[in-house]
């Protein structure tokens, strides 16, 4: 069973990719999470930044994110990657949560979010 979220999406299609089949709509309170995570060295939140490729919750509110950083050589990878780990996990109704780095594709300012290019000042 899939949630509608068409009416509560706090994201574009075009940049993560979203599947929520909890039943609950948890989706949209571990987004809010990851909106609380700012990249230090660009003072951003990692959700705007683009850096979450995808969010999968299950059944059974098990979380699976794929998430990037800025370059291969970031100093504080891990720290974001812990502490998405740690705020999706705060939701009530995950269970369980799994935050994978990856680097392909290689993250670009085109993946930053309409809110991110106005406060950063990038079109």
């Amino acid at each position: 069973m899939k949630d509608d979220l068409s009416l509560t999406k706090p994201w574009d299609d075009s940049l993560v990719r979203v599947v929520d089949l909890s039943g609950r709509s948890l989706a949209v309170p571990v987004i809010d999470g990851l909106k609380t995570i700012h990249d230090p060295e660009i003072d951003m939140n990692v959700f705007d930044l683009g850096l979450i490729y995808s969010l999968e919750i299950d059944e059974t509110g098990n979380a699976a994110i794929e998430m990037t950083v800025t370059r291969a050589t970031c100093p504080v990878a891990d720290m974001l990657a812990n502490q998405a780990k740690e705020v999706t996990q705060a939701v009530d109704g995950i269970n369980k949560a799994d935050v994978r780095i990856v680097f392909n594709p290689p993250w670009t300012q085109e993946r930053l979010s309409e809110d991110a290019r106005l406060a950063l000042d990038i079109w």
